[in-house]
């Protein structure tokens, strides 16, 4: 059975092939953009049982035009999750894991008359933050009698799959999709005077997001 984090991921995906669809026919190329900026809408969705994704807008760029064929592709993609924990057998949130990746890599753009549909993989390295909640250091000392807590996530290679597609709407006006699977794998490390416990914490996301851009030159 599907969660709400996928339900709401495919009427997402089935929203933006519908605009597409109803867009491309009168579409006219932006095949003179260099830059085109403007916004987006990313849901984020996480196969864990112990993080929690997210929803938000972003800002969106573009730079150049489609081409077809084979080509360099890059991404930043940079995403938080809220991670929770078993403290003395209570689900607790521990705090915020923030993955910055900067990434590039190889892919193979199709041209279907103003529709552009890319199938990459990005990969590169993540740097990472970790920010814990008062909520967590007082569960520790209350339920455990821990004097201390510190918790630290190290930065991590990461690979993305991806599939993103671009419509030409006008010369100037740009709309874009994006569905990929970004793989994390960080060292967690929970420290108290207790001691330590370290473990490869699985940050993997799978993130939808939609968006437009308008041609600034």
């Amino acid at each position: 059975m599907l969660s709400k984090q996928g339900v709401f991921s495919q009427r997402l995906l089935l929203v933006t092939l519908l605009a597409v669809c109803g867009v491309s026919s009168a579409a006219s190329a932006q095949e003179g953009n260099r830059f085109a900026v403007g916004g987006s809408f990313t849901h984020r969705g996480v196969d864990s049982s112990t993080a929690h994704g997210g929803r938000g807008p972003g800002i969106q760029w573009r730079i150049g035009h489609s081409t077809e064929g084979w080509g360099w592709q890059y991404g930043l993609n940079w995403y938080s999750l809220d991670v929770d924990r078993p403290i003395a057998g209570r689900s607790t949130p521990l705090g915020e894991l923030r993955v910055r990746p900067f990434m590039g890599g190889y892919g193979y753009t199709h041209l279907m008359g103003p529709v552009a549909v890319t199938v990459d993989a990005i990969g590169g390295y993540a740097l990472t933050r970790f920010d814990l909640t008062s909520e967590a250091a007082n569960a520790y000392r209350e339920r455990l009698g821990a004097g201390s807590l510190s918790a630290h996530m190290s930065n991590t290679p990461v690979v993305k799959p991806e599939v993103s597609l671009w419509v030409d709407v006008t010369r100037k006006v740009g709309l874009m999709a994006n569905a990929g699977y970004i793989i994390a794998r960080p060292r967690f490390t929970v420290s108290s005077t207790l001691g330590s416990d370290v473990e490869r914490y699985r940050a993997d996301a799978m993130s939808i997001t939609v968006g437009a851009v308008y041609r600034i030159f």
